[in-house]
């Protein structure tokens, strides 16, 4: 070891400034090149997730500027949303029974589901109904009464349509319609 230092000691002796200047250089590129590799290697996975999470975010982004744009021409045009909920409960179940009755359609089973709030102070309300064996002329006229109905505002979320087996002519349907109300306020009396 001792004769190692000598040598190297002996060497550098013999140097010009010069070359000192050059070696000492050297010595700290290599040192920053070392200490630039062990991060690059211990940050790889958290460099590659940040990365990601990035391209993501710029993905957002775009979509969030085209959406942007949508909902700016929407605003401007005079088409406005008229979906707007309902002020009070809507009883889907005695509602869609009397669409079906004035459109001729016999409802083979119509299931509630559970009541959800949507938003603060909207409830999100959903049936299920279904149709077995009728024509298609005879079931879109109901459809679209449910659609256009102005008792109440509902939409057909979910559509699932077989044919017959027995008659090639009609159709068994299964579909949920929603519709949305705003949540009755408790008022305590003091």
């Amino acid at each position: 070891m001792k004769e190692l230092k000598n040598s190297i000691k002996t060497n550098l002796e013999h140097l010009s400034d010069r070359e000192k200047w050059m070696l000492i250089i050297m010595i700290i590129a290599v040192f920053m090149m070392l200490i630039y590799l062990v991060y690059y290697f211990m940050f790889f996975k958290k460099i590659k997730m940040a990365k990601a999470t990035l391209e993501k975010y710029e993905e957002a982004m775009l979509d969030l500027k085209i959406e942007g744009e949508t909902y700016l021409i929407n605003r401007k045009s005079k088409n406005k949303n008229k979906f707007k909920p309902a002020k009070k409960e809507v009883h889907l179940y005695s509602l869609i029974g009397s669409l079906a009755k004035k459109n001729n359609i016999e409802i083979k089973t119509i299931n509630e589901k559970p009541v959800t709030q949507k938003y603060k102070g909207i409830v999100q309300k959903d049936v299920e109904v279904y149709i077995q064996a009728v024509s298609l002329d005879i079931l879109a006229p109901f459809m679209v009464s449910i659609e256009k109905s102005r008792k109440a505002p509902m939409y057909i979320k979910t559509l699932k349509m077989n044919r017959d087996y027995n008659d090639d002519t009609k159709v068994s349907a299964r579909f949920i319609v929603t519709t949305f109300y705003k949540k009755a306020e408790n008022k305590e009396k003091k």
